[in-house]
């Protein structure tokens, strides 16, 4: 089955190919081609932290594309989240716009989908033969046939997000910045930090907790003997998609600090942790962007070394922030 899509690609690839030397013998030398290719589309996917990582990637691809395009399907996935980048959207590139692909497009992303459960290790032929880049492709040296390629994966990779921080830490700020709700919290304390635990789908599902894995207690107890050593704040928030998960988890380690546990909305959560004096955070992609915006305010941001049960050593790490041994529930 592999080797007959592969000699499809093949005669697929010299019918592209043709086409675009028929092109250039008819400009004739008489127009400068682009340097920029035209189009580059984002699939987007997941929660919105996931979101926010792949809106960073179409971000940096407006260096290579004339028009990049996020192709919303968070909607279709087997756990149906929102699309959150509206406000991001607005308040960013007209470049940026949302479409959906085409026919064509949607049948060179099958066939990518397809072939990657097949052979994991084939990035250079779906990026060459498909103009389809997938998440494990970061650093693939095929180039496209294609003029208008198609992205799809979490790209949850620091590097990303440091190649467009300017733009995407202004739009937190201004969107953040119109979020005064939760301004009784600071009330109570003018120095505080944060503690993110992520239950809910990683606790219920048995395949999360054996691909991404779940902390034990241990690592929270260890991230705050680092933050002992820094003197910091004794006044903690417990953030939390799951109090009750939350409750047996960390409570028994809090003993001698004043905390509280607090389920809140997603921009509350980012405000909380973006003004705190010190973030410890799992592995969350939604906990990581609030630990981000605590470290661009220089706060003291404490994460795991490895970002999933089944991954080594994590790409998610801020250059600054303290990594803690992953200790992983059985």
């Amino acid at each position: 089955m592999l080797r007959f899509c592969l000699a499809f690609l093949n005669k697929l690839a010299s019918v592209v190919q043709a086409q675009r030397n028929a092109i250039k013998i008819r400009t004739n030398g008489a127009q400068r081609l682009s340097t920029k290719k035209k189009a580059a589309y984002v699939v987007i996917k997941g929660g919105f932290g996931n979101q926010l990582f792949q809106y960073a990637k179409a971000l940096s691809l407006l260096k290579h594309f004339e028009n990049v395009y996020l192709f919303p399907q968070c909607e279709q996935q087997p756990i149906s989240r929102p699309f959150y980048l509206d406000d991001f959207i607005q308040a960013g590139y007209p470049t940026i716009k949302i479409k959906s692909i085409s026919f064509f497009q949607s049948l060179r992303l099958s066939i990518a989908r397809f072939l990657n459960r097949l052979n994991s290790d084939i990035y250079d032929i779906t990026v060459r033969y498909l103009g389809v880049h997938l998440n494990e492709d970061l650093r693939t040296t095929a180039r496209s046939l294609y003029k208008t390629e198609i992205f799809e994966g979490y790209w949850q990779n620091r590097e990303i997000v440091d190649a467009c921080k300017e733009e995407i830490h202004s739009k937190f700020v201004t969107l953040l910045d119109g979020i005064d709700s939760s301004a009784h919290l600071f009330e109570k304390s003018t120095k505080f930090g944060v503690i993110h635990v992520r239950g809910k789908d990683y606790v219920n599902s048995a395949e999360n907790r054996n691909s991404i894995g779940l902390l034990t207690p241990f690592f929270y107890e260890s991230a705050l003997k680092i933050i002992e050593e820094f003197q910091l704040p004794k006044n903690i928030y417990v953030v939390t998609d799951d109090l009750e998960y939350t409750q047996m988890l960390i409570a028994p380690i809090l003993s001698g600090y004043k905390y509280e546990i607090l389920s809140l909305p997603i921009l509350q959560t980012w405000k909380l942790m973006q003004k705190a004096e010190f973030v410890i955070i799992g592995n969350s992609t939604f906990a990581w962007w609030g630990a981000w915006l605590c470290g661009e305010r220089k706060g003291v941001v404490v994460m795991p070394d490895s970002w999933s049960k089944s991954s080594g050593e994590s790409k998610m790490t801020f250059e600054k922030a303290i990594k803690v041994n992953s200790i992983w529930s059985n």
